[in-house]
């Protein structure tokens, strides 16, 4: 049976130990006092899951299927304002964004979300609804679907103004 999203949010691809495939090296897990904390670094940029919340952080980004998985396990998001990473977080909806170079704005963020259980579900909550309206596997496969029928369409449009 495929599963929508992952059952817990442990699966989530972000907190993997198991990521060789892609690249992807996690550098430290342990416990904390808000929870479990991993450091995961990947490429460039750098995730981390800290207080049930998932943070990216990257200069040169532009998207990043992690923070999709992240939105799809329920986790309230914090990310670089650059790129894609704005489609998929919306500043004070489902987490934050935070200009690049900018320690004390992640920082802040960070600490609202770890001092605020309430926030951290509640934009967890909206996490996964963006996922399921803007990224889930039935909304993909329609965009792609429309896009395949559209440029159908427009060949058979050209055709006809021959």
């Amino acid at each position: 049976m495929d599963r929508e999203r992952p059952e817990r949010r442990d699966e989530v691809r972000g907190v993997s130990d198991d990521d060789t495939a892609s690249g992807a090296v996690v550098l430290e897990r342990a416990p904390g006092r808000s929870g479990e904390l991993v450091l995961r670094r990947h490429g460039e940029h750098l995730e981390i899951i800290v207080g049930g919340t998932f943070l990216i952080s990257t200069e040169n980004l532009t998207s990043s299927v992690a923070l999709i998985e992240a939105a799809s396990a329920g986790l309230p998001l914090v990310g670089s304002d650059l790129g894609g990473i704005p489609e998929v977080i919306e500043h004070g909806v489902n987490g934050f964004l935070f200009k690049p170079g900018s320690p004390l704005e992640l920082a802040s963020a960070l600490d609202r979300l770890i001092k605020d259980p309430g926030l951290r579900e509640r934009m967890g909550k909206r996490s996964l609804a963006i996922y399921r309206n803007r990224f889930s596997r039935e909304v993909m496969i329609g965009r792609i679907e429309q896009m395949y029928d559209e440029i159908v369409q427009g060949r058979a449009d050209a055709v006809e103004a021959r």
